[in-house]
This record gives C-alpha cells, structure tokens and sequence, in this order.
C-alpha cells in the first residue's frame, strides 16, 4: 500500500537507528533518528514527526508481540534457512539483488513472491556498523562474532527464511543469492561465511565465532551439564534441525554448487578427469583437504576451474 501510495517503484524499507553515542538515552529518539536519514539524502516516507512517532510506537508494539509469538512457537515445527557475509566494505556485492532480486528484491513485482516457493516468513537485514570504541574487556577476551575485522566501518548482511514443509523450494532461493553474493565478493575480504550457524560446512562453530575455544571453556563452568543443547550451540554437533538440501521436491538430485575457492558460486561439473581417475561426485582427492569439484572441465574432462563443495554435495 505505502508503495503505491508515494507513487514509487519499490517497497518502502524499515530502518532501525541506534544512538550509540556515550551520553546517549536508554532509547534513541525517533524523531531525531528520522532527522539525520534526511540529512543524510534518505527517502522517508512519513515527513512529519508526527507519523514518525506514531509508527515508531506501533513497529517497538508489533516487535515486542514477535517476540512473545516466537517464544510460544511449536518445538520443531520450522525450518530455517539462511545466508550471512560480514565484514563487507560496500554494498557493492549485493546491491543489484537488493533492487531487482525477484525474490527479495525492493522493486520485486510480486511482494509474496518467495511464498511461491514454500517460504512462511522470510526477512531481509542489513547492519551498518560504526564503533564508537572497544571497551578493555573486548580487547583482552575477544568472544564476539567475527565481524568487524577490526574496521570502524562495515557492514553485515543476512537473509533468513522459516518454512514448515520439510522439502520445500525455499532453501534454494536462499542458496541462489548466496551463490551470486559469493561470486561478487571473489577475491575479497569478508568474514562470518554463509550459512549461519551454518548446514552447509562442519566447522560451522569456528567460523561463527572468533574464540570458540574460549566459549566452551566458559560453558563448561556455567552448564556443566549441558542443559543448554539446541541444535548448533556451543559445544553441540547436532545438525538434526538442518532440513535435508539432497533431494529436490520431484525427489531429483539438486545441483551441486561450489561454495569457495575460484570456481566459488558456480556449479559443479561431472563426470571429470583428475590424476588418471574419473569422479561423478565431489572428491577430497589430494591436494585439498575438503571435498572438491570442477567447475570448469576440458574437452577431455580434465580439471580447469575448481571450488569447494557444499556440505550437502555427495562424495566420491
């Protein structure tokens, strides 16, 4: 409605501002928040700062009742899929998507269109980060998400989607746009890879977090009896939440994607030649240590481009 209202090509996007500064209140004025997006050259859609009080209070309302609702959700009942790069410079690698993604893009002609592939909630975030300062505990027990890379500036982004049906499509739009981010990040620097915690590489818990040693050291001290054992938390191995990515909904076998290395966002390519043998799937065959794939072949199958596996790729 709003989009059509303002008579614009896209869908209006909320923004959460945060007064971090020192002398900053326990809650950051909206009216002043609204004020430095404008000076900043942003857009708003409510100018007065009336209408943005007004839905101000109501968005905190709707995101209290979240809240309350997803603490009462059923044990078990969704799924979840995701992506998440940090440590990004710009928003070069997914600005195109932003806009014109089909799925999760602002100017998308269908604001349901990821429903049409079995996705119940899905939600977009992007996080500028600007530190203000790293307080001496940060600095001598640094246990938080590696993000940061140590830069004042930058920002995270991350794509989540819940979904109930257990082979639903929605994981694959997810992993497309993974995939084209991957692709526009080939040759940079950026941290927390995609997925978080993450199905798609075992040493998920490693990446996530900067001193993961560190963190089962202290869990070991406050949950001795590991009472706190969900999928994917501190010190568990258990992926049993991870919906099966394997088979496709006709039961065919997915395409097997490379996820890093210089073939990174590309598909694999089989069968193909290494060392005098013939592979028809994923192979840790030497010199790599995970399982690997071309993703370019000669015309006599021979190796030219290459990546890492997904997880969910099947090995040879």
């Amino acid at each position: 409605g709003l989009k059509n209202i303002n008579f614009k090509s896209g869908y209006p996007v909320p923004l959460t501002v945060t007064d971090i500064r020192v002398n900053s209140a326990h809650k950051t004025d909206a009216t002043k928040a609204s004020d430095y997006m404008k000076s900043q050259g942003v857009r708003m859609v409510f100018e007065f700062d009336l209408t943005t009080s007004v839905f101000h209070n109501f968005a905190e309302y709707l995101y209290g009742n979240n809240m309350v609702e997803q603490q009462n959700w059923e044990a078990g009942k969704y799924f979840l899929t995701s992506l998440n790069f940090g440590g990004l410079k710009d928003t070069s690698s997914f600005q195109e998507i932003f806009f014109n993604d089909p799925s999760f893009g602002v100017k998308r002609s269908n604001f349901l269109e990821f429903a049409s592939h079995e996705c119940d909630y899905c939600f977009w975030m992007i996080h500028y980060r600007n530190r203000q300062r790293v307080t001496t505990v940060a600095q001598a027990s640094p246990i938080s998400t590696n993000t940061e890379l140590q830069d004042e500036h930058v920002l995270d982004t991350n794509i989540v989607c819940m979904f109930t049906k257990a082979n639903a499509d929605c994981p694959n739009i997810i992993k497309r746009v993974k995939s084209q981010i991957e692709t526009n990040l080939a040759g940079k620097s950026y941290s927390k890879y995609a997925n978080f915690p993450s199905c798609s590489e075992s040493d998920w818990a490693t990446r996530y977090w900067r001193n993961y040693t560190q963190l089962l050291d202290i869990k070991s001290t406050w949950d001795p009896a590991n009472q706190f054992h969900h999928c994917q938390s501190v010190g568990s191995t258990d992926i049993s939440c991870c919906p099966d990515y394997g088979l496709a909904t006709s039961g065919q076998a997915k395409t097997c994607m490379g996820v890093e290395g210089p073939g990174a966002g590309q598909p694999c390519v089989f069968p193909f030649s290494y060392l005098g043998n013939s592979y028809t799937a994923c192979t840790t065959a030497q010199p790599f240590n995970r399982a690997w794939c071309p993703t370019s072949v000669g015309i006599y199958g021979d190796v030219k481009t290459w990546a890492y596996c997904d997880q969910s790729c099947p090995t040879q």
